[in-house]
């Protein structure tokens, strides 16, 4: 509730407190005809107003809470194609980084980003060949798909900034600016193993082994994301086993960047 609606409310209160105390005084002097009179018609009068500001507000609250409907239908409708193919992104790590397939696939959030996910993405090497292009590593293919996706939710923001609530203008800001998605796309922008091996310089490309931290908290947002989808359409939920990537045939193949 904003400043202005909260002014209001205070008023229309202050016309019901307004016709209790004329309806109480009308009582107190109701010996006295013309005052009795009087304190009845202020009484009325402040009653009615109240109920009419009460029934007015209630429609356009119910007008407001209907329009707040359709508007997150339509942009989560708008973010689905965006958050499916992120967490193709977020299971393709896992899935390359994994030395064997598991004997259960994970079928849902909750089932994915476990500890056993953000232990095993530890391992996946970026330098290794990525699952698109020829000559693309996962340096190129993450940042690529990091940055389609902060621009495509800066999209939605752009349009619907002024109709979204702060939880979710926080929720989808925190997604699309995240420490993680910032620093994919940076190193992405330049050909670290190029530069290291003209430079003679050793390193390991395992770059999430020292970030599970920032990883952690941008899942955490896209869960929070995920749980709108839930609450929305509890009949017809985003299910993580259902992507196609896990299929045998589907690149990245089991273990195909795994370090070590």
């Amino acid at each position: 509730m904003n400043v202005k609606e909260s002014l209001l409310e205070r008023k229309t209160w202050l016309l019901f407190l307004f016709a209790i105390v004329f309806i109480a005084l009308y009582f107190v002097f109701k010996k006295v005809d013309w005052v009795a009179a009087l304190f009845s018609n202020l009484g009325a009068g402040f009653l009615g107003a109240f109920l009419t500001v009460w029934f007015i507000d209630n429609s356009l609250e119910r007008q407001r809470k209907q329009e707040s409907v359709k508007l997150q239908t339509i942009v989560l409708t708008r973010l689905k194609p965006v958050l499916l193919k992120h967490l193709i992104l977020l299971c393709a790590w896992y899935k390359a980084a994994t030395s064997e397939k598991p004997s259960t696939l994970p079928n849902s959030a909750e089932d994915l980003f476990s500890d056993d996910y953000y232990e095993r993405i530890r391992a996946l090497d970026f330098s290794m060949a990525g699952p698109t292009w020829e000559g693309s590593n996962w340096f190129h293919y993450s940042a690529k798909e990091m940055e389609l996706f902060r621009n495509r939710i800066w999209q939605v923001v752009g349009s619907y900034a002024h109709f979204l609530d702060s939880n979710w203008l926080g929720m989808l800001e925190s997604l699309a600016d995240s420490e993680l998605v910032n620093s994919i796309i940076e190193m992405g922008s330049v050909d670290l193993p190029a530069l290291d091996r003209q430079g003679g310089v050793p390193r390991t490309y395992n770059v999430l082994f020292s970030r599970i931290n920032i990883v952690r908290d941008h899942i955490d947002n896209v869960n929070r994301l995920l749980d709108y989808y839930r609450k929305a359409d509890p009949l017809n939920p985003i299910v993580i086993g259902h992507l196609a990537l896990w299929h045998d045939n589907r690149f990245p193949l089991w273990g195909s960047a795994r370090q070590y």
